[in-house]
């Protein structure tokens, strides 16, 4: 362990006193390894070439999709609003229900007008 120590602390003394020779061989290094993983390539080809892993990515919805899904979202917000219409003349609205229709017209407008 100490003679590891001891080469370990001559490395980094002879780094710190030759950095453009450091510099050098270890960019030398990484030159070579890639050539010599190009050449590997060259020699020995993989029988599928250059594979490409997929992206993965979300179904593609179409434009028609996106509208009837805000069309439906439209008909359930309506449909639900009738159903307060229908509770208020017979029993009354609480405050639950009032936050509830709110947020509801708020949602209608933003499916509407888009903002």
């Amino acid at each position: 362990m100490e003679r590891i120590n001891h080469l370990k602390s001559k490395a980094v003394f002879w780094a710190n006193s030759n950095p453009k020779k450091f510099f050098f061989i270890g960019f030398s290094v990484v030159i070579l390894s890639a050539m010599g993983n190009i050449i590997y390539e060259i020699l020995n080809p993989t029988s599928e070439g250059l594979v490409v892993p997929n992206i993965p990515t979300s179904n593609f919805i179409g434009e028609e999709e996106i509208y009837n899904i805000g069309k439906e979202q439209k008909e359930r917000i309506l449909k639900e609003l009738e159903e307060y219409k229908i509770k208020r003349n017979e029993v009354g609205l609480n405050q639950q229900d009032s936050a509830r229709i709110e947020f509801l017209f708020k949602k209608l407008n933003i499916l509407t007008n888009g903002y």
